[in-house]
């Protein structure tokens, strides 16, 4: 008996190795196809409890901060699904404004008729998952574009899905950012279009992804996309016309969502705030592990730390510098092309998240600018490139240096120290940890829908939803014929 056990143990530790092995060179066959399909579960539930377990499974009291307005605009919709009228005017004290569909960052997505059957902090719960879900998704399509093997996937998807920009802004009740979870199919459009597809297909696809980001509520990571979009057509002026033509029809696609803000709110005054305050202070966001208590204290007390927080940790931040930006600036551009292109427009939009350096372009005559108060914000699209960058970096590094268990193992406690870091932050920032940070508000979040006559408003309504129908119809027209003529 005492024989047979180390026999027995030498088995178990090269099943092991085995395992470990398959996570960084997969294999075509059906075993490590499981082992696969096993990691990609356990990841995808890892992720969905600690959201959930974040946002108190649902238990929302919408008395904290942005939470106050929040918690009126669901039930506001649950009222108008619940009385079958259509949600133009919401009556509430905590509205900006009574006309409902006028707020750009209102969520109006298809799946919000769930809020005739559940309450809304149930709803803020599900919806979050679902958005989730689809990010996961996007991750997928990424990982198969770029065989990403599971552990590199792994090192994306948990710097994507708990850094600290979704996780601080949801936590003080900015439930629009749940639109950040459709952020790799953006990624993946952009690496579609350095790859050649620039015809009326990739037009259409990114016109319809920015209207989806507008009915989530979205409407800043619109404007971040575009404003990213513009940069790489001027660093790259061949993707330029095909990035114009994607702008101009988003616009079209999505004037339903466009018109009634800009008729309530156009000609007010948008003071710029401020970024980043230093190149220091964005360092420090990457890995500086700040408790909610402290989120408004010293220079923290006019723009919160959560307007700043971007946590990947000390490790998350080295994947970011050493794999998406130096490797890829190392790489030969004969190589990687489409790589090289897009530091150019990161490193841009990292430049004018810091300090004042975009109130200058707010001051300009160009649409919606101005509405980007606070700069340190984008700075996520940059770094979700980055992260796509970094997992194609590494990929290559792993299928060159780890083909050994001794650097396999150190590689995964590396992973498992970076999520240590992630969930520590994910759990620190909870929505129930929030009563630190802000003194509770009681609130009726009851709303109730106003039938009144409102010519302008409605007329808008109308115009853009018209609008939308027919580019909608058109952008389907001219891709039909496109495929057609190709196959």
């Amino acid at each position: 008996m005492l024989e047979k056990a180390p026999s027995l143990m030498r088995r178990i530790s090269k099943f092991l190795q085995q395992v470990i092995g398959l996570l960084f060179h997969p294999e075509p066959d059906r075993f490590s196809k499981w082992v696969e399909r096993l990691w990609f579960a356990g990841l995808y539930l890892f992720g969905g409890v600690t959201w959930s377990f974040f946002l108190n499974f649902g238990r929302l009291g919408f008395d904290l901060h942005d939470w106050t307005q929040e918690g009126p605009r669901y039930a506001f919709l649950r009222q108008a699904l619940l009385e079958n009228l259509l949600p133009l005017h919401i009556g509430s004290e905590l509205a900006a404004t009574d006309r409902f569909l006028a707020i750009p960052d209102t969520v109006i997505s298809p799946q919000v008729v769930l809020l005739r059957f559940i309450e809304p902090g149930l709803f803020v719960l599900i919806n979050t998952l679902f958005l989730y879900s689809l990010g996961y998704l996007g991750l997928l399509l990424l990982r198969r574009k770029y065989s990403w093997s599971p552990v590199t996937f792994s090192v994306v998807f948990l710097l994507f899905s708990l850094n600290g920009n979704p996780i601080a802004h949801i936590a003080v009740g900015h439930s629009m950012w749940v639109s950040y979870f459709l952020l790799p199919y953006f990624a993946l459009l952009v690496m579609n279009l350095l790859e050649g597809q620039t015809g009326w297909k990739w037009i259409t696809q990114m016109a319809l992804l920015q209207f989806a980001l507008f009915l989530q509520g979205g409407f800043h990571f619109v404007i971040w996309s575009l404003m990213f979009l513009v940069l790489l057509g001027i660093f790259s002026h061949h993707l330029l016309g095909s990035i114009l033509k994607a702008i101009f029809f988003t616009v079209l696609l999505s004037l339903v969502r466009i018109l009634p803000p800009a008729l309530e709110f156009s000609g007010q005054d948008n003071p710029f705030i401020s970024g980043y305050f230093s190149v220091n202070d964005l360092l420090e966001a990457f890995t500086t592990l700040t408790i909610p208590a402290a989120a408004r204290s010293g220079m923290y007390s006019a723009l919160g730390w959560w307007e700043v927080d971007i946590y990947t940790g000390l490790l998350g931040f080295a994947f970011l510098i050493v794999f998406g930006l130096y490797q890829t600036w190392k790489t030969p551009p004969s190589i990687e092309t489409a790589q090289h292109t897009l530091l150019a427009p990161i490193l841009t939009m990292t430049v004018l998240s810091i300090g004042k350096m975009f109130q200058p372009i707010t001051m300009l005559p160009i649409p919606l600018m101005d509405v980007e108060r606070v700069s340190s914000r984008f700075l996520i699209l940059p770094v979700v490139m980055t992260l796509v960058l970094g997992g194609v970096q590494m990929e290559r590094f792993l299928r060159n240096k780890t083909r050994s268990f001794g650097p396999q193992l150190t590689t995964l406690m590396l992973v498992g120290l970076m999520a240590h870091d992630l969930l520590q932050h994910a759990r620190l920032w909870r929505v129930e940890n929030m009563a630190t940070l802000f003194t509770r508000t009681p609130v009726n979040i009851r709303a109730q829908v106003i039938l009144r006559a409102d010519p302008p408003y409605t007329t808008a309504l109308l115009v853009g939803l018209g609008v939308g129908v027919l580019t909608f119809v058109f952008l389907t027209y001219k891709t039909i014929r496109e495929q057609q003529k190709i196959s």
